[in-house]
Protein backbone atom coordinates (compact mmCIF):
# COMPACT_ATOMS: atom_id res chain seq x y z
CA UNK A 1 0.00 0.00 0.00
CA UNK A 2 3.34 2.73 0.39
CA UNK A 3 3.40 4.45 -2.65
CA UNK A 4 0.31 3.57 -3.72
CA UNK A 5 -1.95 6.80 -4.98
CA UNK A 6 -5.77 6.86 -4.17
CA UNK A 7 -8.05 9.96 -5.28
CA UNK A 8 -6.02 12.47 -4.93
CA UNK A 9 -4.33 10.74 -2.07
CA UNK A 10 -0.43 9.21 -2.23
CA UNK A 11 0.29 7.02 0.79
CA UNK A 12 3.35 7.92 2.78
CA UNK A 13 3.31 5.56 5.48
CA UNK A 14 1.94 3.28 8.22
CA UNK A 15 0.85 4.74 11.08
CA UNK A 16 -0.61 1.90 13.13
CA UNK A 17 -3.21 -0.85 13.10
CA UNK A 18 -7.12 -1.94 15.29
CA UNK A 19 -9.62 -4.28 14.80
CA UNK A 20 -10.86 -3.31 11.95
CA UNK A 21 -7.83 -2.02 9.32
CA UNK A 22 -4.98 0.18 8.74
CA UNK A 23 -4.50 3.99 9.34
CA UNK A 24 -2.08 5.19 7.26
CA UNK A 25 -0.28 8.84 6.54
CA UNK A 26 -1.39 10.32 3.08
CA UNK A 27 -0.56 13.40 1.07
CA UNK A 28 -2.81 15.45 -0.75
CA UNK A 29 -1.35 15.51 -4.70
CA UNK A 30 -2.61 18.86 -5.36
CA UNK A 31 -2.85 21.17 -1.73
CA UNK A 32 0.12 19.88 -0.35
CA UNK A 33 -1.52 18.54 2.83
CA UNK A 34 -1.03 15.77 5.21
CA UNK A 35 -4.27 13.54 6.24
CA UNK A 36 -4.72 10.01 8.02
CA UNK A 37 -6.45 7.54 5.82
CA UNK A 38 -8.00 4.79 7.92
CA UNK A 39 -8.60 1.24 4.96
CA UNK A 40 -11.07 -1.04 6.17
CA UNK A 41 -9.33 -4.61 6.04
CA UNK A 42 -9.63 -6.29 3.00
CA UNK A 43 -10.80 -9.60 4.97
CA UNK A 44 -13.82 -7.36 6.10
CA UNK A 45 -15.00 -5.71 2.84
CA UNK A 46 -17.08 -8.95 1.85
CA UNK A 47 -19.55 -8.47 5.80
CA UNK A 48 -22.28 -6.11 5.10
CA UNK A 49 -21.73 -5.54 8.88
CA UNK A 50 -18.03 -4.32 9.15
CA UNK A 51 -18.85 -2.08 5.89
CA UNK A 52 -21.95 -0.98 7.85
CA UNK A 53 -19.48 -0.49 11.15
CA UNK A 54 -16.82 1.28 8.85
CA UNK A 55 -19.16 3.65 7.23
CA UNK A 56 -21.14 4.75 10.56
CA UNK A 57 -17.82 5.66 12.17
CA UNK A 58 -17.10 7.86 9.36
CA UNK A 59 -20.34 9.35 9.65
CA UNK A 60 -20.51 9.86 13.51
CA UNK A 61 -17.23 11.72 13.02
CA UNK A 62 -18.08 14.03 10.26
CA UNK A 63 -21.20 15.30 12.36
CA UNK A 64 -18.72 16.12 15.32
CA UNK A 65 -16.93 19.60 14.48
CA UNK A 66 -15.13 20.17 17.49
CA UNK A 67 -11.61 21.42 18.20
CA UNK A 68 -11.10 18.79 20.58
CA UNK A 69 -12.31 15.70 18.49
CA UNK A 70 -9.99 14.71 15.22
CA UNK A 71 -11.82 15.91 11.78
CA UNK A 72 -13.39 13.33 9.55
CA UNK A 73 -12.93 14.92 5.70
CA UNK A 74 -13.88 11.88 3.40
CA UNK A 75 -15.51 8.55 2.83
CA UNK A 76 -14.86 6.64 -0.65
CA UNK A 77 -14.57 3.15 -2.19
CA UNK A 78 -11.57 2.55 -4.98
CA UNK A 79 -11.43 -0.51 -6.53
CA UNK A 80 -13.45 -2.09 -4.30
CA UNK A 81 -11.78 -0.86 -1.10
CA UNK A 82 -12.95 1.44 1.44
CA UNK A 83 -11.16 4.48 2.94
CA UNK A 84 -12.32 6.86 5.78
CA UNK A 85 -10.05 10.43 5.39
CA UNK A 86 -9.02 12.04 8.56
CA UNK A 87 -7.30 15.42 9.50
CA UNK A 88 -3.64 14.40 10.13
CA UNK A 89 -2.58 15.59 14.05
CA UNK A 90 0.73 15.96 14.82
CA UNK A 91 1.39 14.48 18.31
CA UNK A 92 1.51 11.43 20.30
CA UNK A 93 -1.57 9.24 22.20
CA UNK A 94 -1.98 9.80 25.91
CA UNK A 95 -1.34 5.97 26.40
CA UNK A 96 2.35 6.50 25.41
CA UNK A 97 2.49 9.82 27.77
CA UNK A 98 1.18 7.82 30.87
CA UNK A 99 3.78 4.78 29.91
CA UNK A 100 6.50 7.14 30.02
CA UNK A 101 5.78 9.72 32.49
CA UNK A 102 3.29 7.78 35.03
CA UNK A 103 1.61 9.70 36.79
CA UNK A 104 0.62 13.39 35.14
CA UNK A 105 1.22 16.44 37.06
CA UNK A 106 -1.95 17.84 38.29
CA UNK A 107 -2.67 20.60 36.47
CA UNK A 108 -1.27 19.01 32.69
CA UNK A 109 -3.69 16.37 33.65
CA UNK A 110 -6.91 18.64 34.51
CA UNK A 111 -5.60 20.65 31.22
CA UNK A 112 -6.25 18.04 28.77
CA UNK A 113 -8.63 16.43 31.23
CA UNK A 114 -11.38 19.01 29.97
CA UNK A 115 -10.53 18.90 26.57
CA UNK A 116 -11.61 15.39 26.66
CA UNK A 117 -14.96 16.36 28.63
CA UNK A 118 -15.97 19.89 26.58
CA UNK A 119 -15.37 17.16 23.39
CA UNK A 120 -17.62 14.34 24.77
CA UNK A 121 -20.27 16.78 25.98
CA UNK A 122 -19.97 18.06 22.14
CA UNK A 123 -20.42 14.22 21.00
CA UNK A 124 -23.12 13.43 23.43
CA UNK A 125 -25.20 16.90 22.42
CA UNK A 126 -25.17 15.21 18.88
CA UNK A 127 -26.57 12.16 20.47
CA UNK A 128 -23.41 10.13 20.02
CA UNK A 129 -21.85 7.67 22.60
CA UNK A 130 -18.05 6.87 21.95
CA UNK A 131 -18.64 3.86 23.99
CA UNK A 132 -14.33 3.24 23.97
CA UNK A 133 -12.94 6.11 26.34
CA UNK A 134 -9.59 5.51 26.63
CA UNK A 135 -5.60 7.15 26.90
CA UNK A 136 -4.76 5.42 23.44
CA UNK A 137 -8.20 6.94 21.68
CA UNK A 138 -7.03 10.39 22.33
CA UNK A 139 -4.04 12.33 20.46
CA UNK A 140 -2.33 15.05 22.66
CA UNK A 141 -0.82 17.70 19.37
CA UNK A 142 1.71 19.87 19.39
CA UNK A 143 -0.06 22.66 21.04
CA UNK A 144 -1.12 20.40 24.08
CA UNK A 145 -4.68 20.22 22.92
CA UNK A 146 -6.38 16.97 23.46
CA UNK A 147 -8.04 15.42 20.36
CA UNK A 148 -10.63 12.94 20.76
CA UNK A 149 -10.60 9.95 18.55
CA UNK A 150 -11.52 6.43 16.98
CA UNK A 151 -15.65 6.33 16.80
CA UNK A 152 -14.87 2.97 15.58
CA UNK A 153 -18.06 1.73 17.80
CA UNK A 154 -19.81 4.81 18.71
CA UNK A 155 -23.41 5.00 18.51
CA UNK A 156 -26.48 7.00 18.30
CA UNK A 157 -28.75 7.26 20.86
CA UNK A 158 -31.53 5.44 20.41
CA UNK A 159 -29.72 3.52 16.68
CA UNK A 160 -29.60 0.09 15.56
CA UNK A 161 -25.99 -1.79 17.41
CA UNK A 162 -24.49 -3.59 14.79
CA UNK A 163 -23.24 -5.94 17.50
CA UNK A 164 -24.83 -9.07 18.11
CA UNK A 165 -26.99 -9.51 20.68
CA UNK A 166 -25.25 -9.11 23.74
CA UNK A 167 -22.25 -8.89 22.58
CA UNK A 168 -19.63 -5.99 24.34
CA UNK A 169 -17.84 -4.23 23.03
CA UNK A 170 -14.65 -1.66 24.47
CA UNK A 171 -11.98 -2.22 26.66
CA UNK A 172 -12.62 -3.68 29.81
CA UNK A 173 -10.13 -1.74 31.96
CA UNK A 174 -12.21 1.55 31.04
CA UNK A 175 -15.74 -0.02 30.09
CA UNK A 176 -18.75 0.74 33.01
CA UNK A 177 -20.75 -2.02 34.83
CA UNK A 178 -23.57 -1.38 32.67
CA UNK A 179 -21.60 -1.33 29.19
CA UNK A 180 -20.59 -4.74 30.14
CA UNK A 181 -23.53 -5.87 32.28
CA UNK A 182 -26.19 -4.70 29.44
CA UNK A 183 -24.72 -3.62 26.51
CA UNK A 184 -27.36 -3.10 24.33
CA UNK A 185 -29.01 -0.09 26.33
CA UNK A 186 -26.26 2.74 27.84
CA UNK A 187 -26.00 6.20 27.48
CA UNK A 188 -24.37 8.80 28.16
CA UNK A 189 -22.96 8.23 31.62
CA UNK A 190 -21.36 4.86 30.21
CA UNK A 191 -19.24 7.96 28.61
CA UNK A 192 -18.74 9.54 32.05
CA UNK A 193 -17.68 6.50 34.07
CA UNK A 194 -14.75 5.92 30.69
CA UNK A 195 -14.08 9.18 31.55
CA UNK A 196 -13.51 9.15 35.46
CA UNK A 197 -11.04 6.05 35.02
CA UNK A 198 -9.27 8.01 32.45
CA UNK A 199 -8.62 10.95 34.92
CA UNK A 200 -7.69 8.33 37.26
CA UNK A 201 -5.50 6.78 35.49
CA UNK A 202 -3.61 10.66 34.18
CA UNK A 203 -3.32 11.08 38.11
CA UNK A 204 -2.19 7.93 39.47
CA UNK A 205 -0.49 5.96 36.33
CA UNK A 206 -2.65 3.08 36.94
CA UNK A 207 -5.92 1.74 36.13
CA UNK A 208 -8.48 1.77 39.65
CA UNK A 209 -9.26 -2.67 38.13
CA UNK A 210 -6.86 -4.97 36.63
CA UNK A 211 -6.28 -8.94 36.47
CA UNK A 212 -5.57 -11.69 34.79
CA UNK A 213 -8.01 -12.04 32.28
CA UNK A 214 -10.69 -9.60 30.62
CA UNK A 215 -13.17 -11.46 33.00
CA UNK A 216 -11.70 -10.96 36.12
CA UNK A 217 -11.25 -7.09 35.02
CA UNK A 218 -15.02 -6.80 33.99
CA UNK A 219 -16.07 -8.80 37.44
CA UNK A 220 -14.36 -6.15 39.21
CA UNK A 221 -15.93 -3.47 36.94
CA UNK A 222 -19.00 -4.68 38.58
CA UNK A 223 -18.55 -6.08 41.80
CA UNK A 224 -15.30 -4.88 43.25
CA UNK A 225 -15.44 -1.31 45.56
CA UNK A 226 -14.65 1.87 43.97
CA UNK A 227 -10.75 2.06 45.05
CA UNK A 228 -9.65 5.83 45.93
CA UNK A 229 -7.26 7.34 44.09
CA UNK A 230 -5.16 8.82 47.00
CA UNK A 231 -4.04 5.11 47.88
CA UNK A 232 -1.83 5.17 44.92
CA UNK A 233 -0.57 9.13 44.77
CA UNK A 234 -1.54 10.42 48.34
CA UNK A 235 -0.59 14.03 46.67
CA UNK A 236 -4.33 13.72 45.13
CA UNK A 237 -6.20 16.27 47.18
CA UNK A 238 -9.56 14.95 48.82
CA UNK A 239 -11.53 17.11 46.87
CA UNK A 240 -10.41 15.59 43.35
CA UNK A 241 -10.20 12.54 44.52
CA UNK A 242 -14.12 12.58 45.56
CA UNK A 243 -15.00 13.99 42.28
CA UNK A 244 -13.30 10.78 40.33
CA UNK A 245 -15.12 8.48 43.08
CA UNK A 246 -18.13 10.36 42.10
CA UNK A 247 -17.72 9.77 38.29
CA UNK A 248 -17.07 6.10 38.60
CA UNK A 249 -19.62 5.17 41.03
CA UNK A 250 -21.50 1.67 39.82
CA UNK A 251 -25.03 3.04 39.83
CA UNK A 252 -25.15 5.63 36.76
CA UNK A 253 -27.87 7.63 38.72
CA UNK A 254 -25.15 8.70 41.42
CA UNK A 255 -22.40 9.80 38.84
CA UNK A 256 -22.06 13.27 36.95
CA UNK A 257 -25.22 12.62 35.08
CA UNK A 258 -22.91 14.53 31.92
CA UNK A 259 -19.60 15.58 30.96
CA UNK A 260 -20.80 18.91 31.26
CA UNK A 261 -21.61 18.74 34.63
CA UNK A 262 -18.24 16.62 35.22
CA UNK A 263 -17.14 20.08 33.69
CA UNK A 264 -18.31 22.67 36.10
CA UNK A 265 -17.44 20.34 38.96
CA UNK A 266 -13.37 20.63 38.02
CA UNK A 267 -13.33 23.75 37.31
CA UNK A 268 -15.22 24.66 40.74
CA UNK A 269 -12.23 22.71 41.96
CA UNK A 270 -9.92 24.47 40.53
CA UNK A 271 -10.99 27.90 41.70
CA UNK A 272 -10.97 26.61 44.91
CA UNK A 273 -14.94 26.71 45.33
CA UNK A 274 -16.15 23.13 44.90
CA UNK A 275 -18.17 21.16 47.52
CA UNK A 276 -17.78 17.49 47.91
CA UNK A 277 -19.93 16.22 45.37
CA UNK A 278 -22.73 14.11 47.21
CA UNK A 279 -25.92 12.85 46.01
CA UNK A 280 -28.66 14.94 44.65
CA UNK A 281 -31.92 15.68 47.23
CA UNK A 282 -33.95 14.00 44.74
CA UNK A 283 -31.91 10.56 45.01
CA UNK A 284 -31.66 11.18 49.31
CA UNK A 285 -35.38 11.62 48.65
CA UNK A 286 -35.51 8.41 46.65
CA UNK A 287 -33.33 6.66 48.78
CA UNK A 288 -34.83 7.57 51.93
CA UNK A 289 -38.37 6.28 50.59
CA UNK A 290 -37.15 3.07 49.31
CA UNK A 291 -35.62 2.50 52.85
CA UNK A 292 -39.29 3.48 54.43
CA UNK A 293 -40.90 1.00 52.16
CA UNK A 294 -38.31 -1.76 52.73
CA UNK A 295 -38.82 -1.66 56.17
CA UNK A 296 -42.58 -1.75 56.17
CA UNK A 297 -42.28 -4.84 54.43
CA UNK A 298 -39.79 -6.74 56.12
CA UNK A 299 -42.24 -5.67 59.38
CA UNK A 300 -45.16 -7.12 57.49
CA UNK A 301 -43.08 -9.70 56.14
CA UNK A 302 -41.90 -10.82 59.76
CA UNK A 303 -45.69 -10.54 61.17
CA UNK A 304 -48.03 -12.21 58.39
CA UNK A 305 -45.82 -14.77 56.25
CA UNK A 306 -42.23 -15.75 58.56
CA UNK A 307 -42.78 -18.96 59.85
CA UNK A 308 -43.20 -18.73 64.01
CA UNK A 309 -40.69 -20.97 64.88
CA UNK A 310 -37.99 -18.82 63.31
CA UNK A 311 -38.85 -15.41 64.55
CA UNK A 312 -36.20 -14.48 66.24
CA UNK A 313 -33.73 -17.17 64.49
CA UNK A 314 -30.47 -15.87 63.92
CA UNK A 315 -29.29 -18.81 62.25
CA UNK A 316 -32.08 -18.47 59.50
CA UNK A 317 -31.56 -14.72 58.86
CA UNK A 318 -28.19 -15.16 58.37
CA UNK A 319 -28.49 -17.97 55.92
CA UNK A 320 -31.53 -15.43 54.08
CA UNK A 321 -28.76 -12.76 53.67
CA UNK A 322 -26.32 -15.40 52.54
CA UNK A 323 -28.47 -16.76 49.65
CA UNK A 324 -29.81 -13.48 48.96
CA UNK A 325 -26.27 -12.63 48.21
CA UNK A 326 -25.03 -15.49 46.71
CA UNK A 327 -27.92 -15.37 44.15
CA UNK A 328 -27.50 -11.88 43.58
CA UNK A 329 -23.59 -12.88 42.99
CA UNK A 330 -24.31 -16.10 41.15
CA UNK A 331 -26.67 -14.02 38.60
CA UNK A 332 -23.70 -11.71 37.63
CA UNK A 333 -21.25 -14.12 37.22
CA UNK A 334 -23.77 -16.33 34.97
CA UNK A 335 -24.63 -13.44 32.84
CA UNK A 336 -20.74 -12.69 32.24
CA UNK A 337 -20.31 -16.18 31.39
CA UNK A 338 -23.01 -16.46 28.51
CA UNK A 339 -22.05 -13.34 27.27
CA UNK A 340 -18.02 -15.12 26.50
CA UNK A 341 -20.39 -17.90 25.34
CA UNK A 342 -21.91 -15.51 22.14
CA UNK A 343 -18.94 -13.22 21.92
CA UNK A 344 -16.75 -16.51 20.97
CA UNK A 345 -19.30 -17.39 18.35
CA UNK A 346 -19.06 -14.25 16.80
CA UNK A 347 -15.22 -14.32 17.03
CA UNK A 348 -15.13 -17.85 15.20
CA UNK A 349 -17.30 -16.75 12.69
CA UNK A 350 -14.80 -13.89 11.51
CA UNK A 351 -11.92 -16.13 12.14
CA UNK A 352 -14.16 -18.05 9.02
CA UNK A 353 -14.19 -15.06 7.22
CA UNK A 354 -10.53 -14.18 7.55
CA UNK A 355 -10.20 -17.55 6.41
CA UNK A 356 -11.94 -18.00 3.59
CA UNK A 357 -10.38 -14.77 2.45
CA UNK A 358 -6.61 -16.16 3.23
CA UNK A 359 -5.84 -12.76 5.88
CA UNK A 360 -3.38 -14.60 7.88
CA UNK A 361 -2.58 -12.13 10.07
CA UNK A 362 -6.48 -11.00 10.92
CA UNK A 363 -7.09 -14.98 11.53
CA UNK A 364 -4.00 -15.29 14.34
CA UNK A 365 -5.85 -12.07 15.67
CA UNK A 366 -8.65 -13.87 16.12
CA UNK A 367 -7.43 -17.01 17.33
CA UNK A 368 -5.36 -14.90 19.84
CA UNK A 369 -8.48 -13.12 21.12
CA UNK A 370 -10.57 -16.66 21.34
CA UNK A 371 -7.84 -17.86 23.32
CA UNK A 372 -8.41 -14.90 25.78
CA UNK A 373 -11.52 -15.97 25.83
CA UNK A 374 -11.42 -19.43 26.88
CA UNK A 375 -9.19 -18.52 29.24
CA UNK A 376 -11.82 -15.85 30.47
CA UNK A 377 -14.46 -18.70 30.41
CA UNK A 378 -11.77 -20.58 32.52
CA UNK A 379 -11.52 -18.39 35.19
CA UNK A 380 -15.02 -17.22 35.40
CA UNK A 381 -16.11 -20.67 35.75
CA UNK A 382 -14.23 -21.34 38.55
CA UNK A 383 -15.41 -18.43 40.33
CA UNK A 384 -18.98 -19.55 39.76
CA UNK A 385 -19.23 -23.09 40.77
CA UNK A 386 -17.91 -21.59 44.04
CA UNK A 387 -20.78 -19.76 44.30
CA UNK A 388 -22.89 -22.51 43.58
CA UNK A 389 -21.22 -24.48 46.02
CA UNK A 390 -21.47 -22.15 48.69
CA UNK A 391 -25.28 -21.56 47.59
CA UNK A 392 -26.10 -25.47 47.55
CA UNK A 393 -25.11 -25.66 51.13
CA UNK A 394 -27.98 -23.40 52.65
CA UNK A 395 -31.09 -25.19 53.40
CA UNK A 396 -33.14 -25.64 49.95
CA UNK A 397 -36.22 -23.93 51.25
CA UNK A 398 -34.34 -21.05 51.94
CA UNK A 399 -32.82 -20.35 48.47
CA UNK A 400 -36.37 -21.48 46.66
CA UNK A 401 -37.67 -18.27 48.82
CA UNK A 402 -35.28 -16.20 48.04
CA UNK A 403 -34.72 -16.66 44.15
CA UNK A 404 -38.63 -16.27 44.11
CA UNK A 405 -37.91 -12.81 46.12
CA UNK A 406 -35.34 -11.96 43.41
CA UNK A 407 -37.36 -12.87 40.46
CA UNK A 408 -40.19 -10.84 42.00
CA UNK A 409 -38.12 -7.73 42.58
CA UNK A 410 -37.05 -8.03 38.53
CA UNK A 411 -40.62 -8.02 37.96
CA UNK A 412 -40.94 -4.86 39.97
CA UNK A 413 -37.98 -3.37 37.56
CA UNK A 414 -39.92 -3.92 34.30
CA UNK A 415 -42.17 -0.77 35.21
CA UNK A 416 -39.30 0.82 36.04
CA UNK A 417 -35.75 0.89 34.56
CA UNK A 418 -35.88 -2.34 32.61
CA UNK A 419 -37.15 -3.27 29.25
CA UNK A 420 -39.54 -6.65 28.74
CA UNK A 421 -36.01 -8.46 27.27
CA UNK A 422 -34.03 -7.09 29.53
CA UNK A 423 -36.72 -8.82 32.55
CA UNK A 424 -36.66 -12.49 30.77
CA UNK A 425 -32.68 -12.42 30.90
CA UNK A 426 -32.32 -11.99 33.71
CA UNK A 427 -35.03 -14.37 34.89
CA UNK A 428 -33.36 -16.89 32.60
CA UNK A 429 -30.07 -16.62 34.37
CA UNK A 430 -32.02 -16.50 37.83
CA UNK A 431 -32.84 -20.36 36.85
CA UNK A 432 -30.11 -21.51 35.14
CA UNK A 433 -28.07 -20.62 38.72
CA UNK A 434 -31.13 -22.45 40.74
CA UNK A 435 -30.83 -25.22 38.37
CA UNK A 436 -26.98 -25.76 39.13
CA UNK A 437 -27.87 -25.20 42.63
CA UNK A 438 -29.72 -28.05 42.74
CA UNK A 439 -27.79 -29.94 40.94
CA UNK A 440 -24.49 -29.60 42.85
CA UNK A 441 -27.04 -30.17 46.36
CA UNK A 442 -28.02 -33.33 45.40
CA UNK A 443 -25.11 -35.04 43.24
CA UNK A 444 -22.14 -32.93 43.89
CA UNK A 445 -19.07 -32.33 41.44
CA UNK A 446 -19.50 -28.58 39.81
CA UNK A 447 -20.80 -27.10 36.76
CA UNK A 448 -18.39 -28.06 33.49
CA UNK A 449 -17.96 -26.01 30.43
CA UNK A 450 -19.82 -27.83 27.85
CA UNK A 451 -22.69 -28.21 30.86
CA UNK A 452 -22.36 -24.35 31.24
CA UNK A 453 -22.66 -23.53 27.38
CA UNK A 454 -25.94 -25.57 26.98
CA UNK A 455 -27.46 -23.59 29.95
CA UNK A 456 -26.49 -19.83 28.14
CA UNK A 457 -27.18 -21.28 24.92
CA UNK A 458 -30.62 -22.82 25.05
CA UNK A 459 -33.45 -20.33 24.89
Amino acid sequence: MIGKTIGNLRIVSELGRGGMGIVYLAEHKTLNKKFAVKSLSPALTEDPRFRERFYQEARNQAVLDHPNIVQATDFFEDNQEFFFVMEYVSGQDLGKIIGTKGCLPEEEALSIFKGVLEGLDFAHNKGIIHRDVKPPNIIIDTSGRPRIMDFGIAVMFGSQRLTSTGTTVGSPWYMSPEQITRPQDIDHCSDVYSAGILLYEMLTGDVPFDGKSEFSVKEQQVNAPRPDPRTKNPEIPVQLSKIILKAIEKDPTRRFQGCAEFLDYIKEYEAGKVQPPEPSRKWLMVSLAAIAIVGAGVALYTIFFQPPRYDTGERLRQARKAAALLMAVGSKEAAILCRQFVEIDVIRDNLEIAGTVGERELEEKYKNQIRDKVLNIRDGLSKYNDTIEKLAAIEESVVDAQLGHYLKSLKSLEKRSLSADEVAERVRIGRIVRRHTRKIADSGGNVDKAGMRRACMTR
